[in-house]
């Protein structure tokens, strides 16, 4: 894969001994890439790919959650004291299951405690204790040749490590060539029994055929499957309590581009209870927070705000060529709520 030194060049996932990185990248000579951050140069690192680097894949798509956003700055400090894994080891592939572990999790820089912490937060997302892995509990199962029996600590384990569910499984003895080939059971998934009817089965595919091409089709044809665990995930993503479909805003059309992140954006999550934005902005573009914003003509606008008095302001960005756009509060325009969570295509 060969990444582009320009701002709209494809996203990577790449592994590296210092964990994990979702960036642009630039290619340079003898199999080196520059991680390129244009808001953050500070952040740009070079890597040996086939060293102390891998290439995972292309990003396609992303849910970003927009209300509280860490820097990158922030994150490099919290963990820079943090045990990594040496160069030396990165590409030599773990030989047991406490091996996997250990490296998964150095090289995401926890302790066990944290570890230990995340997966409370798992247990208590789910409602379910048994998702919950104590700091003791994780430091034996480093010793372990195999995995644990339960699939709840499984799960943990693969979410808190990010490390695939399936190569657990592959490391529990479990044969997995034949996986997927049944259909999943609809009482699983909630979906209703297919009709017994001929008659009124043929009915709906005519009706599908006939249907126009409308905002929905159009939406399916883009996106394709939704994924599964995206059902119960929404509330936390968002960050919204009670999350449902009035909370979302279809951004698509709108083609003025107020910020980089709304770029290719199709909905936006919003909280229609934060109507009040600062009174002035930050001076990094990437920290001030999104509003949506409906103007009295019943168009709506989205991007960083500020308010001061009664003049509503939506700023545009320097590279996207788009204008400050200045409204009378409660007049010209109202502030509908913040945006939470954008979902967009990248690349």
């Amino acid at each position: 894969m060969r990444g582009q030194s320009g701002d709209d060049g494809h996203f990577f996932l790449i592994e590296h001994n210092r964990g994990w990185t979702c960036s642009r990248l630039v290619a340079l000579a003898d199999n080196r890439v520059l991680l390129h951050c244009p808001q953050e140069p500070c952040a740009e690192r070079e890597l040996q790919i086939g060293e102390n680097a891998r290439i995972l894949g292309a990003v396609d798509a992303e849910i970003r959650p927009a209300a509280q956003r860490r820097s990158i700055h922030s994150l490099t400090r919290e963990n820079q004291d943090a045990e990594r894994v040496r160069p030396e080891e990165f590409l030599c592939e773990p030989t047991g299951f406490g091996q996997l572990l250990a490296r998964s999790r150095t090289n995401a820089g926890l302790s066990f405690r944290e570890a230990s912490s995340i997966s409370r937060a798992i247990a208590n997302s789910l409602s379910d204790k048994h998702y919950f892995i104590a700091p003791g509990t994780l430091s034996d199962y480093e010793t372990l040749r195999e995995p644990p029996r339960h699939i709840p600590k499984i799960i943990t384990l693969s979410l808190i490590y990010a490390i695939r569910f399936e190569r657990l499984l592959q490391l529990s003895g479990l044969p997995l060539e034949s996986v997927g080939e049944e259909s999943m059971p609809d009482g699983i998934i909630g979906r209703q029994a297919p009709v017994a009817n001929r008659t009124s089965r043929s009915a709906v595919q005519d009706l599908a055929l006939n249907e126009e091409k409308g905002f929905l089709n159009s939406l399916i044809a883009e996106w394709e499957e939704i994924p599964l665990f995206l059902r119960f995930a929404l509330d936390d993503i968002a960050g919204l309590k009670d999350f449902s479909l009035s909370d979302v805003f279809w951004i698509g059309g709108d083609k003025l581009q107020f910020h980089p992140l709304l770029k290719d954006a199709a909905f936006v999550a919003v909280n229609r209870r934060a109507k009040k934005p600062n009174s002035r902005g930050d001076d990094e573009i990437c920290r001030d927070a999104f509003y949506l914003i409906l103007r009295r003509d019943g168009t709506y606008v989205c991007g960083r705000c500020t308010l001061e008095g009664s003049s509503l302001t939506v700023h545009g960005y320097p590279r996207g060529h788009v204008p400050s756009h200045s409204f009378t509060d409660g007049i010209d325009a109202e502030v509908v709520g913040q945006v939470t969570a954008i979902l967009r295509r990248v690349g």
